[in-house]
């Protein structure tokens, strides 16, 4: 990690491609000096609210090369602190925590799942790492600390969206404080901005993600390039497109119904409640489900990038643990697959075989993550099913 934070660095000097530069630093020397009404969109084009530059405000009182170096360091730290807590809370709740050992080994199997995704966000200097962490932080105070677990998602959307996301699946399980904890956490955290930039600026991010800039205009007369997403969605927007121009406002809508009739299928396979269940009823399915969100999110999303993946940590750790524990043998073989297969993909295999550009263009990075989620969705409903077995038969 203290290599890639060193490779890192160097990738954000000012004149690189890096955003740390190019949009954080500059903005938050902006906010620091008063300026506001220079503060346009470009400068705030990587957050969807002001408050989210507070982190990096702090450094941009430091030389641009002092702070590029802090902020990598940061970046690391949030990605050692995340993993183990992830791994831990994730083995605790399917019960795959055989030893003491068996942590830090799904830690590191889920940060090689997403290596490379969490290479491009140091090389940026970008936010995911931290949302990462955010959204860790939120699993890990879900069931004991309600309210901390809501404001950690708020904080998480001031920088990504997908902490919003989880609004309607915590409205779904009647999880309400976290529910009220969010909303109220996010329009304090917007609000908070509003004296000091005015609330033009200060909605900017806002009306650009829900509006404007299409992050969630998924009726699409036209596909989304290969630059601006390589979601799932997008690439059957491109698939579609060829055929029938008006096959592409249809696509993504119908990938979705198509996610949820399959997770339909899979809970009543293993007659498991979906819909009418409430948060606490069962700690390893509201744990699944917590943790599939950002990786779902990210396979359907029209603005899906490489470094997005790091969101999915929960997921891979998920996936970690079912490869590591004691089960059923073709379950794990299935693990095994999914697991070769986020690795290649983030090998970039398909590069090394010539086949980049297809793999870009039909989405191939969303589709493992979509992979990634129906594999541990199955891989949890299958172990709690075979646990309950276990314990019919230990009782007769």
């Amino acid at each position: 990690m203290v290599v890639l934070a060193l490779i890192a660095i160097q990738k954000m000097l000012p004149g690189r491609d890096g955003d740390l530069h190019s949009y954080f630093y500059v903005a938050s020397r902006l906010m620091l000096d008063g300026t506001w009404s220079e503060l346009g969109p470009q400068a705030l084009a990587y957050t969807a609210l002001p408050v989210a530059l507070v982190p990096i405000m702090i450094l941009a009182m430091l030389p641009y090369l002092v702070a590029a170096v802090l902020w990598s360091a940061l970046s690391v730290a949030f990605l050692a602190l995340a993993a183990p807590l992830a791994a831990g809370r994730t083995a605790e709740a399917i019960g795959a925590r055989g030893d003491a050992a068996a942590v830090p080994v799904i830690a590191s199997l889920g940060v090689a799942f997403i290596a490379a995704s969490v290479v491009v966000d140091l090389n940026l200097g970008q936010m995911d790492l931290l949302a990462t962490l955010l959204l860790v932080l939120a699993l890990h105070w879900f069931r004991i600390r309600p309210v901390a677990c809501g404001l950690c998602l708020a904080a998480a959307s001031t920088m990504k969206f997908v902490g919003l996301l989880y609004l309607p699946w915590l409205l779904l399980r009647r999880a309400w404080w976290q529910a009220g904890a969010l909303v109220v956490g996010f329009i304090g955290m917007w609000a908070v901005m509003i004296p000091f930039l005015g609330i033009e600026v200060s909605s900017a991010g806002l009306q650009r993600a829900l509006g404007v800039s299409g992050r969630l205009d998924f009726a699409r007369e036209s596909s989304i390039s290969t630059g601006e997403s390589i979601s799932a969605a997008a690439g059957l927007q491109r698939i579609v497109e060829p055929i029938s121009p008006s096959l592409v406002s249809w696509a993504v809508p119908g990938l979705l119904v198509v996610v949820g009739l399959i997770g339909i299928g899979l809970y009543r396979a293993y007659r498991l409640p979906l819909v009418l269940r409430r948060v606490g009823a069962s700690r390893a399915l509201d744990m699944v489900e917590f943790a599939c969100i950002p990786a779902l999110a990210v396979a359907v999303a029209s603005t899906s990038h490489a470094r997005h993946g790091c969101m999915a940590l929960m997921a891979t750790c998920v996936l970690a643990a079912l490869l590591v524990s004691p089960g059923r043998a073709a379950l794990r073989v299935c693990m095994t697959i999914v697991a070769a297969g986020l690795v290649m993909a983030e090998a970039r295999v398909p590069d090394a075989l010539g086949l980049g550009q297809a793999w870009q263009h039909m989405g191939g990075f969303g589709w493992t993550m979509l992979m990634l989620v129906f594999a541990v969705v199955w891989g949890v409903l299958a172990r709690l099913r075979s646990c309950d077995q276990q314990a019919m038969r230990s009782s007769i």
